[in-house]
């Protein structure tokens, strides 16, 4: 993620904080992003799958993000049999698309 961010032009580093893995600002909007990168593998069979987030890690981006100042995003990374999709989300987009569940949002 932090090359893919760096090669688009956006200001990024690694952190290690509880809930939080990026923090990096968009060259196009100057938002400065704290992004939780969550990777899944699927192997040949079970492309298509969806992406389970434990609810807990919602609130875990919220707070770690709002201690930094930033707008709280999840990167999305599947590496599936023949290739690798990510996305990147701000949390109330993710949660607007994808609603959570009673334990998780898919």
């Amino acid at each position: 993620m932090l090359y893919w961010l760096s090669k688009h032009g956006f200001e990024s580093a690694r952190v290690d904080h509880v809930g939080l893995d990026l923090i990096a600002r968009n060259p196009s909007t100057g938002d400065l992003m704290g992004i939780s990168v969550k990777a899944r593998s699927r192997s040949s069979g079970t492309e298509g799958t969806y992406v389970s987030i434990p609810n807990d890690n919602l609130t875990k981006l919220e707070e770690a993000s709002h201690a930094f100042g930033c707008v709280p995003y999840f990167a999305l990374v599947v590496d599936e049999a023949d290739e690798i999709c990510v996305f990147i989300l701000s949390l109330a987009h993710l949660i607007k698309i994808c609603p959570p569940g009673a334990k998780v949002i898919s």
